[in-house]
Formats: structure tokens, sequence, C-alpha cells
């Protein structure tokens, strides 16, 4: 329980007399544990070094208080304005800022492990070293902060906004960072090991942090992306008229051990598609492509082909003209292979082996073994 003399100054006689007493009793650790200062105005108040474990701070106005090396531990402080306080080396497990706006405020050489900083404002917030382990920070502002060399072990950065921010040299071993806002932010020598672990692995963005974390620590995540790498079979189409085309030859594929990837262009051309089936193509052993609509797939293969060396092979319904460019991409990248023709489902499917499926693999081969200069 709170010490009622020390409290008894804080509240009743107000922040000036606080501060002149701390002043002239420097040896003297405010006792305030557990104390309820719930829409207090206590700005500018020297609470450093002050014993504030589960206290409770509801509303409080709280700008430029100076919580220096206080121990905070278990404290909340909901939807209080502390803009500019001072936690400098301060300890606060399982302390609580849930929707506080702390901006400009400074936390550097600070423990907050297991802290809740959810819907807060850390913006412009100074961090450096801070402890911020398996705390939870979704949706909170840390625009332009700086947490070089932050722990932010398993924390959990869902949605949080970290644009403009120093992220360089954190531990981010487990952490989670779904649809952060990273756009501008300083992401230099993020650990993804464990901290007590000898050796150490760095990587340079978060979200590749919590990606490649994903593929060292689950096995059938390792085996799904060597399974796409071995199976997956792009097929690009606009099947408006002839979705059948396009299921038959995914169950073939199927039937073939094979793992297909559809990607049917909508009707109306609205928009460029390079973007994904640059992804899809990069993941994928071939790539079939259904050209005979003019308007979806010949719109997209000139700007794809260059960058990806996998087989694409190129099919048509037989009486439709290829697109003007597919003979230059054919002689300028030879993994294009030759265009097959077809009259109608049936006859598509009976030469999908000989003419689809063993020349992209029989390419595939000569691809991979020439990066390997075998």
């Amino acid at each position: 329980m709170a010490d009622e003399a020390h409290l008894a100054i804080l509240l009743q006689q107000g922040v000036t007399a606080w501060n002149n007493w701390r002043k002239n009793n420097p040896s003297i650790y405010p006792d305030l544990i557990g104390a309820n200062f719930s829409r207090a105005r206590l700005d500018r108040a020297n609470l450093s070094g002050a014993l504030l474990q589960n206290a409770f701070f509801g509303k409080c106005e709280l700008t430029d208080v100076d919580f220096t090396s206080a121990l905070i531990d278990g404290a909340r402080f909901h939807r209080c304005f502390l803009q500019r306080a001072l936690f400098n080396k301060a300890s606060g497990a399982n302390c609580s800022f849930f929707g506080s706006n702390i901006s400009d405020g400074q936390f550097d050489d600070s423990r907050f492990p297991f802290a809740f900083f959810d819907d807060g404002i850390l913006e412009g917030a100074s961090l450096k070293k801070a402890d911020l382990s398996y705390s939870s920070c979704r949706r909170t502002d840390f625009r332009r902060a700086d947490l070089v060399g932050a722990n932010l072990t398993c924390a959990s950065l869902v949605n949080a906004d970290f644009q403009g921010a120093l992220l360089e040299d954190c531990l981010v071993f487990g952490v989670s960072v779904w649809n952060a806002k990273l756009d501008g932010a300083s992401q230099l020598g993020l650990v993804i090991t464990p901290e007590h672990e000898s050796s150490r692995i760095t990587v340079d963005s978060l979200e590749v942090a919590q990606f490649i974390y994903l593929i060292l620590n689950n096995r059938r995540l390792r085996d799904v992306i060597g399974t796409i790498g071995r199976k997956a079979v792009l097929i690009l189409g606009s099947f408006e008229e002839g979705k059948e085309i396009l299921d038959s030859i995914a169950n073939s594929l199927r039937e073939r051990d094979l793992l297909p990837i559809i990607f049917d262009f909508p009707k109306p051309e609205e928009r460029d598609f390079t973007e994904t089936i640059k992804i899809l193509a990069g993941i994928s052993r071939f790539v079939i492509a259904e050209i005979s609509n003019p308007r979806s797939v010949p719109l997209e293969l000139p700007a794809t082909v260059p960058d990806y060396m996998i087989p694409y092979v190129p099919i048509i319904k037989r009486g439709k003209l290829p697109f003007s460019m597919l003979t230059d991409l054919q002689t300028k990248y030879h993994w294009v292979l030759s265009l097959v023709e077809y009259d109608d489902k049936e006859s598509l499917l009976q030469t999908l082996d000989e003419k689809i499926i063993k020349p992209a693999m029989t390419k595939h081969a000569e691809l991979v073994a020439k990066r390997r200069g075998t």
C-alpha cells in the first residue's frame, strides 16, 4: 500500500510542493504502490525512482513527468496524456499504456517486458535498448520513433505504424508484424535468433525476419515451400467461355502429382496484373499460358518472361491467331516453348504429357543444369 504521507503531499499539496519536497529529500524513494491517480493532473511531477507498482493512472495529465528509474511493474496508464514523459531505466513489467499518448517520450534502457501499448501513440519516442519483449503493440503509432537496439523478442506489432522509424540492431526473434506499416523505416541488422543463442542470424527487414523465423522453426512450412518449388505449375488464361478446359488441365496436373495454381483473368481488363503474375511465376516449376484471348495473357507475358528463366508453354485454340510478340519472345528467350494448338478439351488432354508437361520438365532440367554450370 502507498505511504499516505507521500500520497498526501502529491495529491493534496500539488506538484510544486511535491517537487520541492523531492529536492529537499533526495534519499527518499516515494512509496506510491497501488495508488489510484484517476484523472489526476500531475504535469511535470518528479516521480523518478518512485515505487509505483500496480498504481492506476486513468485519463491522467502526465505531460513531462519524470519516471526515470521508477518501479512501475503492473501499473496501468489508461488513455493518459504522457507527452515527453521520461521512462529511461524504468522497470515496468506487465505495465499497461492502453490508448495513451506518449509521443516524444523517452524509454532508453528501460524494461517493459509483457507490457501493453495497444492503440497507443509513441510517435517520435526514444526507445533505444528498451526491453519490449513479449509486449503487445497492436495498432501502436511508432512513427519516427528510435528503437535502435530494442528487444522486440516475441512482441506483437500487428497493424503497428513504423513509418520513418529507426529499427536497427533489434532483437526480433518470434516477432509478429502482420500488416505493419514500414514505409521509410530504417531496418538494419535485425537479429532473428534467440537472445542468448551464441550464433546470430541477422536480416534487414521485419517482415523478412518473421518469414525466416517461420521457415526455421516450422518444418511443415519448409516442406510446403519445397513442395511448391518442385510441383507448382502456374496456369494463366481467360476462360470466360471455357472454364471446363481450365479445370480439366488442373485436374490432369493433380493426377500427375503436380500442384496447379490458376490465375483466371477477369473479363474486363481493369488493372495491371504483372506483379501478381511475377510472384506466382517465381515460385512455379513451369507456366502454361492460354493465349486465345488477346485481351488477357498476351498483355502480361512480355513483362514477366524476361525476368524469370522458367519454362513457359503457350497454348491456343486452333483457328485463333497468337499475339504478334510471341515469336519475338520465343526468339529472345529460349524458355518460351513452341506453341501448342488444340481443338477441344479432349484433344488437349490427350497431348498434355507429350506436348506440354514433358517439354516443360525437360527445359526446366536444362535451365537448372545451366544455372549450376553443369
